[in-house]
């Protein structure tokens, strides 16, 4: 969820103490429609014979450390 994106990248800036909150869809209205479930599979890319993408903790870990703890 992006609760989840959200908190593990407070968390990978050491920032883990700053408090959110989890909100539907509802409560956080976005000007286009968005799916239900967005899931990101890794079928096509094994179909085509690449390697699967990292965990996305992982990347996120990865982005936050590479490119915004140097800016806060």
């Amino acid at each position: 969820t992006w609760y989840e994106l959200a908190a593990k990248a407070l968390e990978y800036a050491g920032m883990g103490n700053i408090l959110i909150a989890p909100v539907s869809t509802l409560e956080f209205p976005r000007p286009a429609p968005r799916p239900a479930n967005s899931v990101l599979a890794n079928a096509r890319l094994e179909k085509d014979g690449l390697p699967p993408m990292r965990p996305w903790q992982e990347a996120v870990k990865d982005y936050v450390e590479n490119h915004l703890l140097p800016v806060i």
